[in-house]
């Protein structure tokens, strides 16, 4: 099944969207253990934000990269191709 470029932009808003979700979960989580003096799950979920959060820049990326550059992007890195691992500003 070949997939468009705007179902698979679609695809990403939407996993963005679960992973800030899950960013904004985890921050009251830590928050929470931290109101309970429980330092140790405190850490472990900070560590799960900044896992959430760096979904999300990868994600954003992707979304950048089809926009600017269409799903041929995705191909060159699935072969180790010279598709940037982010889309460069306007203008560089």
């Amino acid at each position: 099944m070949k997939m468009s470029a705007p179902a698979c932009l679609l695809i990403l808003v939407k996993v963005m969207a679960m992973e800030e979700d899950g960013v904004r979960t985890h921050n009251q989580a830590a928050l929470e253990c931290g109101a309970n003096a429980d330092a140790a799950s405190k850490q472990i979920i900070e560590r799960l934000v900044n896992d959430e959060e760096g979904h999300f820049d990868q994600f954003e990326k992707q979304h950048d990269n089809i926009k600017r550059f269409g799903l041929s992007c995705l191909a060159l890195q699935s072969f180790g191709g010279a598709a940037p691992q982010s889309a460069p500003a306007p203008g560089e």
